[in-house]
C-alpha cells in the first residue's frame, strides 16, 4: 500500500494537472488537504474513477469564515 500526502494550496487553479497525475498514479490512497473546496466543485474534475474519495468541504455557516 503507497500513501500520497499534500496540503495543495490551490488545487481548483491545477484541476487538469492534478488529474493527470492522479490518472497515470500507482498510489493506494491519496490525501489531500484543501480549504477552497465547496460542495459545488465536483470530485470527478480531480480525481478519476478508480478512486474513492471522500471529502469535508468549508462550510461558511459552521465555520464563519469566507477566507483563510
Amino acid at each position: 500500500c503507497t500513501i500520497y500526502y499534500q496540503n495543495v494550496r490551490g488545487l481548483r487553479t491545477k484541476d487538469a494537472e492534478f488529474f493527470s497525475e492522479a490518472m497515470s498514479s500507482t498510489y493506494s490512497i491519496i490525501c489531500l488537504t484543501e480549504t477552497w473546496l465547496v460542495g459545488g466543485i465536483s470530485s470527478s474534475n480531480y480525481f478519476p474513477p478508480k478512486y474513492e474519495v471522500y471529502r469535508r468541504d468549508r462550510d461558511y455557516v459552521e465555520t464563519g469564515k469566507s477566507l483563510g
